[in-house]
């Protein structure tokens, strides 16, 4: 019996089974939580995976917790915080959603990023005044709303009139253009004023005389009564720079005079009393030589004395060509040259040659010069005048002038209802009468007689917004007809047809010019003088100097 006993635990041992493993991974199945995946035994038989936490950008925050191993089927619960300057955007890769948390499930190795955008502030601008603000990004950054720490700087635009004073708010001084920094929301307010650059009180809108000099009576418009000053001493103007002939660019502001013989165009502009001479080739080359701004096509156009051809050429200077063949009269000289605003074309009238004067008028058209005026005994008598354009150019002002009825410079009457002779032996008669011609029908229509109060061979200009024409300087012809004992006047008149039967005097102060006109051969011969409406001045040059007279109450 005691034999039988260890044989029959022996047997039953042998038979005993051993603990089933199906995933062969140490863990029995009945302690393995993943009896059909290899694991590990601290993980109760389930495979540990790989959870990859990424931050982008580097800086932008944290996410919590880290990368590391997780148990198969854990649920992971990750929590994104941004840094200081960041916002969370959302989660990429394994994960998604835009919320800071986020729960991943480890049924594998996972990589998960967490995004963050910096936090974005409004810049917002206000105005006081006229203007604009330009924002530039100086370090990177979005407009409109910036990326925190973006660096904007803001220029203040002012507009015309107008000038910037300062910034306040969240950005202060008076330095422009301004940098700010955007760590947070920013309310920038820019100021702007009206400019008065002369500091007379009138502001720039306003003032039709920003240049009045300090300390001068002015009206409500900013001018001063009637004030003369030296614009341009003689030693600033160019050698050579005969004001006669010239054209007058109205848009462009500026004079071209027209140096024939020297092949020559100076330019001067009357707001910045600059000259310029133009870079050109081609031009005539003749003696005397005429020139007009042609605005329709914004060219010069040049010709010569009587029988030259005419050119063309850019204001700005380059090469003329020629536009124009043949000769209107090979014996005239010093003709009125007018752009024709009715038919476009340049246009000649009035001269004198050989002793007789002339009153008819020719047109440049197709390339050749037509006449378009005969050269009529009838008034307005042939003469040596001023001419002035109404403001389309499509009716221009006879002014002043000598001459007579008939041409001739020696005939046996003056024939002017009485008019002074210029000598003893005639030659010529003053004229001082004002005639208006339309241009598109060469008709003409008196507006003063020959024996109107102004100085004869005097300097003149027209006012075509307030139909004013101004009157400087000439002599009054005297009751003994010898030139010698001419007076030179340095009177200022103004004549309005709305309002006036006859010129009338100016009260004028400052540096008054002298009273220059064109007879005597030791004086300048070529004298330039017009009316700027946009400044409201009557400006006169000369080889002395060019003066501009500021017009006030008259």
């Amino acid at each position: 019996m005691k034999k039988i006993l260890p044989l029959l635990f022996l047997i039953l041992f042998a038979c005993k089974k051993e603990p089933a493993d199906s995933d062969n991974d140490g863990v029995i199945d009945a302690e393995d939580q993943c009896p059909e995946l290899v694991g590990l035994a601290q993980y109760q038989g389930c495979p540990a995976y790989t959870l990859t936490v990424n931050v982008n950008p580097s800086e932008g925050g944290s996410v919590s917790p880290s990368s590391g191993e997780h148990k198969h089927g854990t649920s992971v619960s990750l929590t994104a915080t941004p840094a200081g300057e960041y916002l969370f955007e959302n989660w990429s890769g394994d994960a998604s959603g835009n919320t800071a948390s986020v729960s991943v499930s480890m049924m594998g190795n996972k990589t998960v990023t967490a995004n963050f955008i910096k936090k974005k502030y409004p810049l917002t601008i206000e105005i006081d005044g006229e203007g604009s603000v330009d924002e530039t990004v100086i370090q990177p950054g979005l407009a409109t709303d910036y990326n925190s720490g973006t660096i904007v700087e803001l220029t203040a635009n002012p507009k015309e009139f107008w000038k910037f004073v300062k910034w306040e708010g969240d950005l202060t001084g008076e330095v422009n253009p301004s940098q700010i920094t955007m760590d947070g929301p920013k309310n920038v307010k820019v100021v702007f004023q009206l400019k008065d650059s002369d500091g007379d009180g009138v502001t720039d809108d306003t003032d039709q005389c920003p240049d009045t000099p300090e300390g001068k009576v002015i009206n409500d418009k900013g001018c001063m009564l009637n004030y003369w000053s030296l614009a341009v001493k003689s030693e600033d103007i160019p050698e050579g720079g005969y004001f006669q002939p010239y054209a007058f660019d109205r848009e462009g502001r500026t004079i071209y005079l027209y140096q024939g013989d020297q092949k020559k165009i100076i330019s001067y502009n009357i707001d910045s009393r600059e000259f310029n001479q133009l870079n050109t080739s081609g031009l005539p080359g003749q003696r005397g030589g005429s020139i007009i701004y042609n605005p329709s096509k914004d060219v010069l156009q040049v010709w010569g004395i009587g029988t030259d051809n005419a050119y063309e050429g850019n204001k700005g200077g380059g090469n003329f060509s020629q536009i124009g063949n043949g000769s209107n009269d090979g014996q005239k000289y010093s003709s009125n040259n007018l752009y024709n605003g009715s038919t476009k074309n340049p246009t000649v009238m009035h001269g004198y040659g050989y002793w007789y004067f002339k009153n008819y008028a020719f047109e440049l058209k197709n390339g050749s010069w037509v006449q378009v005026k005969e050269n009529s005994n009838e008034q307005p008598y042939k003469r040596y005048t001023h001419m002035y354009p109404n403001s389309d150019y499509t009716k221009a002002y006879i002014i002043d002038g000598n001459g007579n009825k008939s041409g001739n410079q020696f005939d046996s009457s003056c024939d002017t209802g009485g008019l002074p002779w210029a000598t003893d032996t005639g030659i010529r008669c003053w004229l001082r009468d004002i005639w208006e011609v339309d241009l598109s029908n060469w008709t003409f229509k008196q507006i003063l007689p020959m024996d109107s109060d102004f100085g004869v061979t005097g300097n003149f200009g027209y006012d075509y917004e307030g139909d004013t024409f101004f009157s400087f300087g000439g002599f009054i012809p005297p009751e003994v007809r010898n030139q010698t004992t001419l007076k030179r006047e340095q009177t200022l008149r103004i004549f309005n047809p709305s309002t006036d039967d006859d010129w009338k005097v100016v009260e004028q102060e400052g540096d008054i010019p002298p009273g220059l006109g064109n007879l005597n051969r030791d004086k300048p011969t070529g004298i330039i003088s017009y009316y700027d409406e946009k400044h409201k001045r009557f400006i006169l040059c000369s080889r002395d100097g060019i003066w501009e007279f500021q017009i006030g109450d008259n």
